[in-house]
């Protein structure tokens, strides 16, 4: 009996070493978002400028810089593709944006995605409008998804846990009745 109450201990120590660490991955965030609005859109036929107000890029990432893709399309055109690096796992940096590309003609809507490396953190970006040379219009954040790891929840792990004890507890009782 003290021997079956010993590897029942044992098995619970067993699955709490396993849930502990994957309850503090429940809790990471990580993602890659464009956050405010920009003080200033300018249009130019050449380019667009987005600068100053709250316009801003915030990152967590479970590496030690973000290591991205910058894209840039004119009507759905590409026109600007650029890797990126920026250093540390996490931070913010104003999202001031000076884009130049070949020239194009009124309308046009001009979309920036930032795409991380990482497959796991979907990109994010802007949009806005450009009518004619000067302000733009319209401006829109895309797709700022934070992303947690692992996708199990606190009481499924919790079950598991559980199930895993009640598992291991009727097998060393079977055990313990078949050597005796």
């Amino acid at each position: 009996m003290k021997k079956n109450l010993r590897d029942t201990a044992r098995m619970t120590l067993l699955c709490l070493a396993c849930v502990i660490p994957a309850l503090a991955g429940a809790q990471s965030q990580f993602f890659v978002q464009v956050v405010g609005v920009p003080g200033t859109i300018t249009c130019a036929p050449d380019g667009v400028i987005a600068t100053g107000g709250t316009f801003a890029l915030n990152w967590n990432v479970p590496t030690s810089e973000l290591d991205a893709t910058l894209e840039g399309r004119v009507n759905g055109n590409l026109v600007v593709s650029t890797s990126v690096m920026i250093p540390g796992s996490s931070g913010t940096v104003p999202g001031d944006l000076n884009v130049s590309f070949p020239t194009e003609a009124f309308p046009y809507t001009f979309t920036v995605r930032l795409i991380p490396t990482i497959a796991s953190i979907p990109p994010t970006g802007i949009s806005f409008f450009c009518p004619a040379a000067g302000p733009g219009t319209n401006f829109m954040i895309l797709s700022n998804a934070v992303v947690e790891l692992p996708a199990s929840s606190l009481w499924g792990l919790v079950w598991t846990s559980a199930l895993l004890v009640i598992l291991g507890t009727i097998v060393l009782r079977r055990r313990a009745r078949l050597s005796s």
